[in-house]
């Protein structure tokens, strides 16, 4: 459903392969979090967004006891046919709009570094989308 108005929000999740089978957050099994919108669309000079949900995380949940509203949406596999309209084109100019300062991207993959082991934790300085 397009959505005309972007909530206003500080934080933004980014689910890939980790995420991607399930619902979520509704299957993390945490009590606290709601789901407040579903399936949001956001026309962007990109085309139209990728769906994306906003939830909100209870004070209960946070470090400082307030509450927080979250976009997340899945980004597994490639969306979209014009290498014009790239999904992550739309999403970071959804999540500028939104007012987003931090995000969580997750996700997995194969690596070449024989020093990585499957489970390995890794926070990248810096982003390539091919």
């Amino acid at each position: 459903m397009i959505v005309k108005e972007i909530p206003k929000v500080d934080y933004a999740i980014i689910g890939g392969s980790g995420t991607w089978a399930g619902e979520f957050p509704e299957n993390t099994g945490l009590n606290g979090i709601t789901v407040l919108q579903r399936d949001m669309e956001f026309e962007t000079p990109f085309g139209k967004s990728m769906p994306m949900k906003l939830f909100e995380i209870d004070s209960a949940l946070t470090a400082d006891s307030k509450p927080r509203q979250v976009l997340t949406v899945p980004f597994h596999g490639y969306h979209g046919l014009s290498p014009y309209n790239t999904p992550s084109e739309q999403v970071f100019w959804v999540f500028r709009q939104a007012g987003v300062k931090f995000i969580i991207a997750e996700g997995s993959g194969g690596s070449i570094n024989p020093l990585l082991d499957p489970g390995d934790i890794i926070i990248p300085h810096d982003i390539i989308d091919m």
